[in-house]
């Protein structure tokens, strides 16, 4: 629910998954821009036992989902939806990729900002077994493609610091969306 450039950080992630036919969010139920509700089916769930992790929440979410692709998104990429299209297309591209992830200037994979199989993860995984498990094992067994992040993209929102960061970055581009244009005249 925290605000980066007027906007809740759940509701920048939502946008960022415009135009799915569903959206599965594992956590608890929050308020969401009626913006982001049109149009589309929102199911709220919650791993069990709560708080379990990020790969038992996969799992778990994965039982809600019919597509063949999902688009996993963390709750704190406020500027993810430049890099989700990037993500689908590099997936789509290649029949013997299980997953695209992103990848972030530091070379650090990002599992919770990514594109991956249904199937490939359903095969991947065992039942409850993930209950306190890391999304990198999970990851693991799966085939791989690394998208580079560009700019912001992949900046989570995980210590004070990043969030001030994320904030900053909004407050930049919104001034930048302000100023007049500097283009010579045209005719």
């Amino acid at each position: 629910m925290l605000d980066v450039g007027g906007v809740t950080l759940l509701d920048r992630v939502l946008a960022a998954a415009a135009g799915a036919e569903q959206i599965v969010i594992v956590g608890p139920r929050r308020p969401v821009s009626t913006a982001n509700a049109t149009g589309v089916t929102l199911t709220f769930t919650t791993e069990q036992p709560p708080g379990s992790g990020p790969a038992a929440a996969l799992v778990h979410g994965l039982a809600f989902v019919t597509a063949p692709l999902v688009v996993v998104l963390a709750a704190d990429v406020p500027f993810a939806a430049t890099v989700v299209p990037r993500l689908i297309d590099a997936i789509t591209a290649r029949a013997d990729v299980d997953a695209a992830l992103t990848v972030d200037h530091a070379g650090r994979r990002q599992p919770l900002l990514a594109v991956y199989r249904t199937e490939a993860v359903r095969r991947a995984v065992d039942g409850d077994r993930w209950i306190g498990r890391s999304m990198r094992a999970l990851i693991g067994a799966l085939h791989v493609l690394l998208v580079p992040a560009i700019g912001v993209e992949a900046l989570d929102c995980d210590t004070p610091e990043e969030l001030a960061t994320a904030r900053s970055v909004a407050r930049a581009v919104q001034v930048a969306a302000r100023a007049p244009s500097m283009s010579p005249p045209t005719g």
